[in-house]
């Protein structure tokens, strides 16, 4: 029998955040999408399939309800957002099993938040 070693994720390089139209920003404006994404390097470095790689995704500083982040990696940031930066952080999901207490890695990466405020709707 064939057995396969569990990748562990060694570091979260990069997050990166990219608009709808497929192209990776710096900062991210008031009532817009954004796919998030984190470079990763594991150990061992070629994952074999069917393992899953991943990250919880968090987002921190943000002043608006409206200003969240999926299981997946997707930021909407509130139009209402009235935090001048938010801060996104991807931990590795997964757990050592030969030492479940240990660190899990995490980047986190700051996001200037520009554009004007989008009113709410219905405008009252």
């Amino acid at each position: 029998a064939v057995e396969i070693e569990p990748a562990k994720i060694v570091t979260i390089d990069d997050i990166v955040a990219t608009n709808t139209d497929g192209v990776a920003v710096a900062d991210v404006e008031r009532g817009f999408t954004y796919q998030m994404s984190a470079a990763m390097t594991t150990d061992p470095a070629t994952v074999v399939p069917p393992q899953t790689i991943g990250v919880v995704w968090s987002v921190k500083g943000a002043n608006s309800l409206g200003t969240t982040i999926t299981d997946n990696g997707v930021l909407v940031v509130g139009g209402n957002e009235s935090a001048e930066s938010i801060k996104i952080t991807a931990t590795d999901s997964s757990v050592d099993p030969a030492d479940p207490q240990s660190v899990r890695k995490f980047k986190t990466e700051t996001f200037i938040v520009k554009g004007d405020p989008v009113p709410e709707w219905p405008n009252k």
